[in-house]
């Protein structure tokens, strides 16, 4: 059984592009976004080289394969972080460090259930299953990119997202 050790931050930023505020609020994510993950990074590194089956698992959005409308702030920090995980599988290998992504659709998290119900619906409505997912249901998908079961995976991101980006 794999050690796990997972950071989930995310605030969902609801508004258009065309809003004034739209650019500063998407550097300050990021870069919070960027800032905790190479802090988790460095903290991990000596125990993650030193483990015989090392993975990092990153967790972004399946909206990073969509247009992302109206959640475009969250979506484009959710992209770096996906980014980061090909550009951590690529420095981290030769380390024998795996490294990956889980991209979600639209789950059932306190996220996402203190927005609007309008909102709620239509996140629920973007998907083929026309439900918002359980957290629990992304608990083995996790685990099988944490686990040996995953071994010769890097640098991938596994969607599950009740067929939000099949179009």
């Amino acid at each position: 059984m794999p050690d796990l050790r997972m950071r989930k931050r995310a605030v969902l930023a609801l508004g258009h592009l065309a809003d004034a505020r739209a650019l500063d609020l998407l550097l300050r994510l990021a870069s919070e976004e960027g800032h905790a993950l190479q802090e988790q990074a460095a903290e991990a590194l000596g125990h993650l080289r030193r483990s015989g089956h090392a993975a990092v698992l990153n967790v972004s959005t399946a909206g990073v394969y969509t247009s992302g409308a109206w959640v475009s702030l969250y979506v484009a920090a959710k992209a770096a972080l996906t980014a980061m995980t090909h550009s951590m599988a690529a420095e981290l290998a030769a380390d024998g460090i795996r490294v990956n992504a889980l991209a979600p659709g639209s789950v059932a998290t306190q996220m996402l259930l203190s927005n609007p119900v309008e909102f709620q619906e239509a996140a629920a409505d973007a998907q083929l299953i026309k439900r918002l997912a359980d957290p629990t249901e992304m608990l083995y998908p996790a685990l099988f990119l944490c686990s040996d079961a995953s071994s010769f995976m890097t640098g991938q991101t596994l969607v599950v997202d009740g067929g939000m980006t099949v179009r």
